[in-house]
């Protein structure tokens, strides 16, 4: 695989969505950059998803989310070198209910997932040892790995502390401070006997332990955000050094102790006690259908807002039912991934299947999910069902998580604790589940090699060599009238760079489209822009009318022809409206792509701009099972490749 560059990936992002003066924010989560845009309309997605180091992109609700991998951060730092954002965000778009409450979680507790993962793994590989005989549960490297796996979470309010404050644009040496006071012996030892109980303005404190809690502390730092802007606001310049944040600790800590942290902790204890009340009384239809449903939140991003109540209920009821949920749709999304790899013939895609899935089987599900399986559609509801099956398979065996870890088959210690019947033999029996009924769903349903060139061209992937009996074909013009164009001048980088094999460009002055070559029809897309026809030899041809005419959903189509048809050279195949396309800024130009790259040579009979019709022969195609055409032919052009069967 080739060295990603990063700087070109920047400077085309930058390009296409709409320039780094369209940008209002931008950061990143695991494996998705997004960006909060001045006008969406400026971002062109379809180009973004198919720029070299992106797995593909979407807008949701008004943020354009564009998938990179787990190698999302080195991406993020290089695009900050190249993009210098202003302080002036005035002219940001507002945002929808949905986008705010994403954003916040996003911005409280993705900085914090990296300690949250590296002390659950810590955790996860402390149970291992332990469970395996290699490690003695009172040794001084299990009171080690303790340490280094505890104190993320049972600390958790002080790193919440950091990223509220950023979030909340208050100091956040106070909001440490804050924290402190949350975590101070008195308090977290309230409910010993020897500790006295405070009580001001009559009112009984409170003491409880708050370490490991979620809640309390964002709602403390977001009542000390309003307390110190009105401090600040009527202390004079001359001593706000000394009396604000004296008078904003005097003030929210009192408040803070004695009504907001209570309050977040009886809410996070109800939203758990909720969860589990759940998951007891439906818990295999729960499971199901949440497990179903997983890998739609996490195309959608709204994972984030899930991960406060799941590390919570680790926190308050020492368990979570929705984690393993995580973890079982990351296998059914590797399942669904490889099955494609085990069915298709195509070069590019058993590559790209087979790198997804494993990143999948890892826990990194976004470039299975957005490189393979969405895009080939049938795969996705694979893995769908497989996660829903493999969710209501754990329950019955009693698989929860234990510890919050990142959901991969590394974290499988977490899912374990023989005290509370969850096993590893529950654990993996679940887990096999999700991974082999999206397999065997994959396998069964998909069609493979057979809908390859379709799936490739709606998956941004470029066909390669199919097995063929191999032949000679004269292409004929797809056109009753139009002109020939150069294919490196197509205003579409994959046509352009003939990324679907070795292709011809038309320009049409009638919309009338036909059959270039006889053959049986083996795709026809639902909106009527691409057909794909196999000849008898096994040549396969795409026909793409139109650059992006995907978006118009269709109207400007009427197809004559259905999977299955055996059609004739010059037979007509669908009906464009040239002037709904052009009245839409809608480029008409004609893709003839050679899909089986079994094509070894392609030869050009017509220059660029040569007038064609109906009967005119535009190529002649050399597989690798004929003879290679002869150097002494008197083609304008030649377009040789060695068969990547050879």
């Amino acid at each position: 695989m080739a060295k990603k560059d990063y700087d070109a990936l920047s400077v085309q992002l930058l390009q296409e969505v709409g320039g780094p003066d369209n940008i209002a924010q931008v950061y990143h989560c695991i494996t998705r950059l997004r960006f909060s845009l001045k006008d969406q309309k400026k971002a062109n997605v379809e180009k973004i998803g198919k720029i070299p180091g992106t797995s593909g992109a979407q807008f949701v609700g008004s943020e354009l989310q564009v998938f990179i991998g787990p190698d999302v951060k080195t991406s993020y730092d290089n695009l900050m070198t190249h993009y210098q954002p202003k302080e002036d965000e005035g002219d940001a778009p507002r945002k929808s209910v949905l986008d705010k409450i994403t954003g916040f979680f996003a911005a409280i507790f993705l900085p914090v997932l990296p300690a949250l993962v590296g002390g659950g793994m810590v955790k996860s590989l402390t149970v291992l040892l332990q469970t395996a005989g290699w490690l003695s549960p009172e040794s001084d490297w299990s009171a080690m790995l303790n340490i280094i796996g505890d104190a993320t979470f049972w600390f958790l309010p002080f790193i919440l502390a950091v990223t509220s404050a950023r979030f909340f644009k208050v100091n956040q040496t106070l909001a440490l401070v804050l924290a402190g006071t949350l975590m101070y012996p008195t308090v977290m030892n309230g409910l010993s006997e020897d500790v006295h109980a405070l009580t001001l303005w009559g009112i009984n404190i409170p003491l409880q332990s708050y370490a490991s809690s979620v809640i309390p502390i964002i709602l403390s730092v977001y009542l000390m955000k309003w307390v110190y802007k009105l401090i600040e606001r009527i202390i004079p310049d001359t001593v706000k050094i000394v009396f604000v944040p004296t008078l904003t600790l005097l003030i929210t800590v009192p408040l803070a102790l004695a009504f907001l942290a209570p309050l977040g902790s009886y809410v996070a204890g109800g939203l758990a006690a909720g969860v589990t009340w759940l998951f007891e009384v439906s818990g295999f239809i729960a499971s199901a259908i949440l497990g179903a449903l997983i890998p739609v939140i996490v195309m959608f991003g709204m994972h984030t807002a899930l991960q406060p109540l799941m590390l919570q209920n680790v926190q308050s009821i020492g368990y979570d039912y929705m984690l393993p949920l995580f973890f079982f749709q990351t296998l059914a999304m590797s399942g669904a991934a490889f099955a494609v790899f085990f069915k298709t013939r195509n070069v590019d895609l058993r590559g790209t299947s087979v790198s997804t899935g494993i990143a999948a089987f890892l826990g990194i599900t976004e470039p299975a999910m957005y490189g393979v399986n969405l895009p080939l559609k049938k795969p996705f509801i694979a893995a769908l069902i497989g996660s829903g099956t493999a969710g209501a398979v754990g329950y019955l065996l009693g698989v929860r998580a234990y510890a919050f870890a990142l959901p991969s088959v590394l974290s499988i210690p977490t899912y374990m604790n023989a005290e509370q019947g969850s096993t590893l033999a529950g654990v993996l029996i679940a887990a096999a589940t999700a991974f082999a009924v999206a397999f065997a769903i994959t396998v069964v349903w998909w069609k493979g090699s057979s809908a390859t060139a379709s799936e490739a061209a709606d998956a941004g992937i470029a066909p390669s060599a199919v097995e063929g009996n191999g032949d000679a074909v004269i292409l004929h013009s797809p056109l009753v009238a139009g002109t020939t164009v150069a294919i490196g001048g197509v205003n579409d980088p994959s046509f352009a760079k003939q990324l679907l094999g070795p292709s011809l460009a038309f320009v049409p002055t009638n919309g009338t489209i036909i059959s270039p070559v006889d053959g049986i029809v083996t795709l026809v897309a639902d909106t009527g822009h691409a057909l794909g026809i196999k000849t008898d030899g096994g040549t396969e041809v795409l026909l793409h009318v139109g650059i992006d005419t995907v978006k118009m959903g269709g109207s400007p189509f009427t197809v004559k022809v259905a999977v299955g048809d055996q059609v004739t050279t010059g037979q007509v195949l669908l009906e464009t409206d040239l002037e709904a396309l052009r009245s839409n800024n809608v480029d008409p130009t004609v893709i003839l792509a050679l899909t089986n790259t079994k094509a070894d040579c392609k030869e050009d009979l017509l220059h660029p701009g040569t007038e064609i019709t109906a009967t005119s022969p535009v190529a002649k195609v050399a597989t690798a099972s004929t003879a290679a055409i002869p150097a002494t032919s008197t083609a304008r052009n030649y377009h040789c490749r060695v068969s990547r069967f050879q």
